[in-house]
């Protein structure tokens, strides 16, 4: 170590040490880090928790008196301050994010109103952006902070947003993509966070990955949202095929999650391709989700119940639903719609309403009795619930009745349309929670500010707990079993709890679309390179999916 100077006065006496001068930004970025500052003392005041993305940000605000300031540059840029409303996870988020730079400060936060609210909101309505530039401009703080107050008590303090389905980006495990997401981590908490998410329930494919949920998790317990392990389930309904429906398996915690990855999945998974199902006995399987369910390990979800997806070399389908095409040696149908109801009944919690993912295909069915026969069921579905005389119709009916015509005969049905009806009536008929099915693979970023809607917007998960779960929820956090209750019994620590999808979509020339609002072209248009991206990885995987059958066909025939 240096030795340090003592300096002296004129009269001989040592001069007082200097305290340690505060370290400051550049003469133009500090004033505007001034206004950021201003913003979180004004809401730390209020109750409001700060996450930074740098140690001297960090610094500058405990300096000012700020105490709940966080560190964690895995979601927060060196330029920003985020504020959350709830960070401690005693009640639901509300975040606001602030960036100062050379000339401006920046805030930015959306809009959480409810569906029946919210479905015609103008983009600037959605998204709220308030500038100041460098001069001095005392009122900004103050209309700020008011019209922060007032578009946060929207959100209800006792209601949680979830995201139940969706997939993430760097995801390669021994040199293999383990899923077809692409989009960093850090964007896709950036986005749950700007939609003022609390609980992110997604995984990957057929994947379980003890240290990146891990990473994962501790990013986001930083900002005040809670982590459920959960993997999207591919179920092999015939012996030996590599295809099934898609369900979501949510775990109570990652123990759990670890032990069913590596007892069903690990060792049986023979593709290259995600999404394809592990060489498994679906009895086995079921029989295993029963107990873990009745035991509150864990809950079982019906995605997308009608898709087909398109990966390029053909058309995969991987709803429930789709199952009533799937035909016997004797070109019989192997499952009729009384063995679907009953697999909800029995094995699910939650079914998927919308995916805002889905191209949306029409329905094909290789046999015109079945394609009748499922009209006629699905049509049943939708007017049990569609009563248009009598009365005004709201957006739901309205929906539903529109629904309702697609069924009828030489009319084109759809794939969202058909998981809506039936869904809603798995809702009715079991009790079944019905959950907005995001499934996204791309994430726009959030550097920028820029007004863009992501699909994240289009409709949520929600569950609202009564005055007695919020009483326990300030006991201690939400935690992944208790997740599993509210999906499994809609319960909360044994208290009712409201849980159910806000969707905001609308009938546009027979399909079921989010509102015009939210149907962002340019949030297209900014994601373009993320879209290439995802192509050229689903390439990539169908490529490398079929060197390895190739090998194994070379090894089979050249015999022992």
């Amino acid at each position: 170590m240096c030795k340090q100077e003592v300096r002296h006065r004129k009269d001989g006496a040592p001069k007082a040490p200097e305290p340690a001068r505060e370290s400051r930004f550049g003469r133009f970025k500090e004033r505007s880090f001034g206004h950021a500052l201003a913003l979180a003392k004004t809401m730390h005041a209020k109750g409001w928790g700060a996450v930074v993305g740098s140690e001297k940000v960090k610094a500058r605000l405990e300096a000012a008196g700020i105490s709940d300031v966080v560190l964690e540059p895995g979601v927060a840029y060196e330029n920003e301050i985020l504020l959350n409303r709830a960070r401690d996870c005693s009640e639901s988020n509300f975040f606001v994010f602030v960036k100062f730079g050379t000339f401006k400060t920046t805030a930015f936060f959306t809009e959480p109103t409810n569906a029946d609210e919210g479905r015609r909101l103008r983009r600037k309505q959605i998204l709220r952006k308030r500038n100041v530039w460098r001069s001095s401009n005392k009122s900004w703080v103050e209309n700020t902070t008011r019209e922060i107050e007032d578009v946060e008590g929207r959100k209800a303090r006792s209601k949680f947003f979830a995201v139940v389905h969706g997939h993430w980006g760097e995801n390669e495990d021994i040199g293999r993509n383990r899923d077809d997401g692409v989009s960093l981590r850090k964007d896709v908490i950036r986005q749950f966070m700007l939609w003022h998410y609390d609980i992110d329930a997604t995984g990957y494919h057929n994947w379980i990955h003890k240290e990146a949920i891990e990473d994962i998790s501790a990013r986001e317990d930083a900002v005040g949202i809670r982590k459920i392990p959960s993997l999207e389930f591919t179920m092999p309904f015939n012996e030996g095929s590599e295809n099934g429906p898609h369900l979501n398996f949510w775990f109570r915690d990652l123990k759990v999650a670890t032990w069913f990855w590596e007892k069903f999945i690990r060792d049986n998974k023979h593709s290259v391709m995600p999404g394809l199902a592990p060489n498994v006995r679906m009895r086995e399987v079921l029989k295993a989700t029963k107990k873990m369910r009745n035991d509150g390990d864990m809950a079982l979800g019906v995605a997308h119940p009608s898709c087909i997806l398109n990966v390029g070399i053909g058309r995969l389908p991987v709803g429930l639903l789709n199952l009533l095409n799937e035909r016997d040696k004797n070109d019989e149908p192997k499952y009729n719609w009384k063995a679907i109801w009953t697999f909800v009944k029995v094995h699910a919690d939650a079914v998927g309403l919308f995916n805002p993912t889905l191209e949306d295909y029409p329905l094909h069915f290789e046999n015109g009795q079945t394609e009748a026969y499922f009209r006629r069921k699905v049509d049943v579905l939708v007017g049990e619930r569609t009563n248009a005389e009598g009365g005004i119709m709201d957006d739901t009916d309205i929906l539903e009745k529109g629904i309702g015509e697609q069924m009828k005969p030489n009319v084109e049905m759809r794939e969202n349309s058909v998981s809506y009806a039936f869904a809603r009536r798995m809702e009715e008929k079991f009790g079944k929670v019905l959950y907005m099915d995001h499934d996204l693979h791309i994430y726009g970023k959030t550097r920028r500010y820029w007004r863009l809607v992501s699909p994240l917007a289009y409709g949520r998960t929600a569950f609202t707990l009564d005055e007695a779960g919020m009483d326990k929820l300030r006991d201690s956090p939400l935690e992944g079993k208790d997740f599993v209750e509210m999906m499994h019994g809609k319960t909360f620590r044994g208290d009712s709890v409201v849980a159910g999808a806000e969707t905001f979509l609308e009938l546009e020339d027979g399909r079921l679309r989010p509102v015009a609002p939210r149907r962002d072209i340019l949030y297209s248009l900014r994601t373009m390179k993320d879209k290439f991206l995802h192509a050229k990885l689903t390439v990539k995987l169908v490529w490398n999916d079929l060197r390895v059958h190739i090998g194994r066909m070379f090894t089979t025939s050249a015999g022992p």
